[in-house]
């Protein structure tokens, strides 16, 4: 009989424990509802997802004519003058900058695009080695 008394209390127990997990579930459950985040909510938006991606593939595009154009487009644009003031306002040219020394012998490229002045005859054939070697 004991054993029979026994097997009452667990099978009493194991009742109240699925009730509790029960409870729990519905909490839970409505606890993702109220946030928007209950697998069937979830389900619905991906699958209004899934339609609104198809009726818009499914869409017609429209119809291209050809534009007839009649006569020559101009835009307009306002008419802004130069020059406010009265009186000459024209630059004069500036003179070129020309070398009138003579310790300049001439240039030399080093490397590439590296121009070095050379002002002896020692420099030069230096210069000329350095790029030999």
């Amino acid at each position: 009989m004991a054993f029979k008394s026994r097997l009452k209390k667990l099978a009493a127990k194991k009742r109240e424990i699925e009730h509790e997990q029960n409870r729990l579930l519905k909490e839970r459950s409505a606890e993702q509802k109220r946030l928007g985040i209950h697998p069937d909510q979830l389900k619905m938006r991906k699958q209004a997802r899934a339609a609104d991606l198809y009726a818009q593939r499914r869409r017609k595009k429209p119809e291209l004519r050809p534009v007839v154009q009649t006569g020559t487009y101009r835009r307009e644009t306002p008419d802004y003058p130069s020059v406010t003031s009265t009186g000459v306002l024209v630059a004069e040219r500036r003179d070129r900058s020309v070398y009138t020394g003579d310790k300049l012998l001439g240039i030399s490229v080093m490397h590439k695009s590296n121009l070095v002045p050379i002002f002896s005859e020692e420099h030069a054939k230096d210069v000329s080695a350095m790029r030999r070697n």
